[in-house]
């Protein structure tokens, strides 16, 4: 399921206390301001902006958001070689 994806993140490790950091990018196109991602896992985009789920398919993880609210990903994150990820795992 590897798609066009603009960003992959290859040597993310728990055991060297990495995060994935989300908090600087506003997650509500659709509001003024620095808004924060809601995370949502594996669950399905509501059509609700600001969501960030992740999943795992073949044994690859992928993160994707949704800022505008529109139920599909605007911005996927591949994550190479990694762990399944956690809540824990993000800063939003």
């Amino acid at each position: 399921m590897l798609l066009d994806y603009k960003d992959a993140i290859t040597n993310f490790s728990r055991a060297e206390a990495d995060k994935i950091d989300l908090s600087v990018i506003n997650a509500n196109a659709n509001l003024a301001g620095d808004k924060a991602f809601t995370l949502i896992g594996t669950a399905a985009f509501g059509r609700v902006a600001g969501q960030l789920q992740f999943v795992t398919s073949a044994g690859q993880a992928h993160i994707m958001a949704d800022t505008n609210g529109d139920g599909t990903s605007d911005f996927p994150i591949a994550l190479l070689n990694g762990p399944a990820l956690i809540p824990s795992d993000f800063v939003l």
